[in-house]
């Protein structure tokens, strides 16, 4: 089952990892989304494609060499 993405401010706060990222989505700022196998945080809020001016990566996509 998918999580519930946060609309207000108060969902944000209940859960900042809103699961794998999804253009039909809205995330608020401080909010986290996996993408690509990667961590991002939201750094403003955002709706539509995937875009780096609005997530940070958090944590690169772990590589077992």
């Amino acid at each position: 089952p998918a999580l519930p993405v946060a609309n207000t401010p108060e969902e944000a706060e209940k859960s900042q990892y809103q699961g794998v990222f999804k253009s039909e989505n809205r995330y608020l700022k401080g909010c986290f989304v996996t993408h690509k196998g990667s961590l991002w945080h939201c750094e403003k809020e955002h709706s539509g494609e995937f875009d780096h001016e609005n997530f940070k990566l958090a944590q690169k996509k772990w590589v077992d060499s």
